[in-house]
């Protein structure tokens, strides 16, 4: 299966391709060491992981102008990485930084030391030591570049491998060597993780800086009376979308809750005078290791905006350009899902309202069965933020529940690493082992075998827990009893593959729902030919 490694790479690939001004593409730069391999003497004798005594900032505002990562098994390249999140420890004579190279392995911390010079500089004496097991030791340094033809290697030396660097105001800022190949100068100051005997190991940073901002999200006054509302609104590939936001008032200030896609939560505050609601740039949070920021955006799309504008209508509200979800909030790091354009808001009408039924994805690329030699199976769907009549729900609001042989299935916090048991996961959620990928597509890693899984949305609007209708997938005929085929079949319906009903499907793929009269409904993914 190999699935979760897999998906981290695509996780990985899919956020900066969400998130970066120009996309992954390959470079000349090789895995392999210039030299014969050496072997690494470090310059500290132990791994730091336990956060270090002293003045902490967390999150790091980090970003660096190139960074390396390992893409498609192959060394690749993306640029201007902005508004990374890392953290800082500050003592009188040190400073300390967590996870500095900021596309590898998350899951393991360690912290790199700087020593402060007398005239306040910063000296990461390298190599240091980041990272141990059985079978590899990983180091970082400031690599020397060298070319062979069109090739370019990385190898450490160790005489000249150290990370220099300068405060300017409240940043800390790389101190680039001098280049003494012209050829070289781009490579220049390139401070990469290398094995045990000096070959790079494809993940890197340069031009790097640290920001000490005070970066908390925004908390609403206690008692703040919120109202919600229907976002309608377009993305930048011109697709029209709908959200449930929120939106209050306390004097002037008009607090507005679901701007930023990927945290629904995170609320933003703008100042009302005449009609007009002026919003500066906020921060509302870490998402994939990323700080987010929303704000807005010049209409060729290569500017920040700050303050943004919405104004208040007769209707609801209006926003007067496009809104965005940055990373960080210094440069443009475009993408399509993270533009609100001609954003509308109109009141909510409340009603109880019951959610669509999640469409299983039944391709091999999204459900699996178990399987004892990967000890997992895997579950693919879309479970879009709407109701049945295709109006949109409140996020915040929406759950999803499992079955397992037509029996709610439990995920156990020692098994998949939660704080406590879960059987409704919020709609929002993700962890290792259950990915969000937004726009309503959701995997999930299960660790039981079984006969057949299912899934429904849960909504629980105040004292209203409306479901929907099981959506099931059958990985083999039980014993006992087959899903639905005891039940009779009361309808079938047809969805592209976009998702949307189709009464008289032409040639083509569809996904079929057939629902049964026991509330159950299969998904299966068929071809029509007429």
């Amino acid at each position: 299966m190999q699935k979760i490694s897999t998906l981290v790479l695509i996780i990985v690939a899919a956020f900066q391709a969400m998130n970066a001004s120009d996309n992954v593409s390959p470079t000349t730069v090789t895995l392999a060491p210039s030299s014969a391999p050496c072997e690494i003497t470090a310059t500290n004798t132990e791994i730091i992981t336990a956060t270090p005594t002293g003045t902490l900032t967390d999150p790091l505002y980090c970003a660096s102008s190139k960074t390396w990562l390992v893409h498609s098994s192959a060394v690749a390249s993306m640029s201007d990485n902005n508004g990374y999140a890392g953290a800082m420890v500050r003592t009188d004579d040190a400073v300390y930084i967590r996870n500095m190279m900021s596309e590898y392995d998350s899951s393991i911390t360690y912290w790199v030391k700087g020593d402060v010079q007398t005239d306040g500089s910063v000296t990461f004496k390298f190599p240091q030591h980041v990272y141990h097991s059985s079978t590899t030791d990983i180091y970082i340094a400031q690599l020397t570049p060298s070319l062979n033809g069109s090739t370019v290697t990385f190898s450490v030396d160790e005489s000249n491998c150290d990370l220099r660097m300068k405060w300017e105001d409240n940043r800390l800022v790389q101190i680039i060597p001098d280049a003494t190949n012209a050829a070289l100068k781009q490579f220049t100051g390139v401070v990469g993780m290398v094995n045990g005997n000096g070959a790079f190991v494809g993940y890197a940073e340069q031009g790097i800086s640290y920001k000490t901002v005070d970066n908390k999200p925004l908390t609403p006054p206690a008692g703040l009376q919120s109202r919600r509302y229907v976002m309608n609104y377009k993305t930048g590939d011109n697709e029209s979308r709908n959200s449930v936001i929120a939106i209050g008032t306390d004097g002037d200030d008009v607090w507005f809750n679901g701007l930023n896609p990927f945290l629904p939560d995170a609320w933003v505050k703008g100042t009302m005078k005449d009609g007009t609601v002026s919003i500066p740039a906020t921060y509302t949070g870490v998402v994939q290791g990323y700080l987010t920021y929303v704000t807005g955006l010049s209409s060729d799309n290569k500017q920040l905006v700050s303050p943004f504008s919405i104004t208040k209508t007769a209707e609801g509200y209006a926003a007067d350009g496009t809104i965005f979800t940055s990373l960080g909030n210094e440069t443009v790091s475009y993408h399509d899902n993270r533009v609100l354009i001609d954003a509308v808001m109109t009141p909510y009408i409340e009603k109880t309202r019951t959610p669509a039924t999640p469409v299983i994805d039944t391709s091999s690329a999204g459900t699996e069965a178990w399987t004892p030699e990967e000890g997992m199976g895997a579950l693919g769907f879309t479970l879009e933020a709407v109701d049945t009549e295709g109006n949109p729900l409140d996020q915040s609001k929406l759950y999803y529940q499992i079955f397992k042989n037509g029996n709610l299935y439990t995920f156990k916090a020692e098994d998949y690493g939660h704080d406590a048991d879960m059987t409704d996961i919020p709609y929002n959620f993700g962890s290792e082992l259950i990915y969000n990928f937004g726009d309503g597509y959701i995997f999930v890693f299960f660790l039981d075998d079984m006969d057949s899984i299912g899934v429904r949305a849960v909504y629980k609007d105040g004292d209203n827990t409306t479901y929907s209708e099981i959506a099931t997938h059958v990985f083999r005929q039980s014993g006992i009893e087959a899903i639905g085929g005891d039940s009779p079949v009361i309808s079938t319906e047809y969805l592209n593959l976009n998702g949307q009903k189709v009464s008289e499907p032409d040639n083509g793929v569809y996904i079929k729902l057939t629902r049964h009269a026991d509330g159950s409904v299969k998904a299966t993914k068929t071809i029509i030919r007429k």
